[in-house]
């Protein structure tokens, strides 16, 4: 498993240049076998194969307490796809994939699952999505 935050993402928060809470920050659902991550490495939505990105939606609700960020949680509605679901994506929404920033990913135990045309609903840990 890769989970975890995007290296570029955390020291852009860490240095102010993302606001968690009033910035558009989405999640993406991603096929794995189309995208192999790089914590590192990747800054962007650019370096993601468009091909791997299944679907996104904005987050919504979103706090910061303490040093954990959360949101409500999401649900996908009547979602299908010939792709599976491997990984879940946290970045800046800046409408250009050259500079919306990577954030955070998770490719947890509950994965991978194939949408087949029902709601597939995204329920964050009760203690965030990420710690810093």
């Amino acid at each position: 498993m890769s989970n975890g935050l995007y290296i570029y993402g955390l020291s852009e928060i860490m240095k102010g240049h993302i606001d968690l809470i009033n910035a558009n920050i989405s999640i993406a659902l991603i096929d794995t076998s189309k995208y192999s991550v790089n914590l590192n490495i990747d800054q962007t939505l650019s370096d993601i194969d468009e091909d791997a990105i299944i679907a996104q939606e904005i987050l919504s609700g979103k706090t910061v307490e303490g040093s954990s960020f959360n949101a409500s949680d999401l649900t996908f509605e009547s979602l299908e796809s010939d792709q599976d679901i491997g990984a879940v994506l946290i970045f800046l929404d800046s409408e250009s994939n050259d500079t919306s920033i990577l954030i955070a990913y998770f490719d947890s135990d509950d994965l991978p699952i194939t949408p087949d045309g029902e709601d597939i609903t995204i329920n964050w840990n009760e203690s965030g999505i990420f710690e810093l």
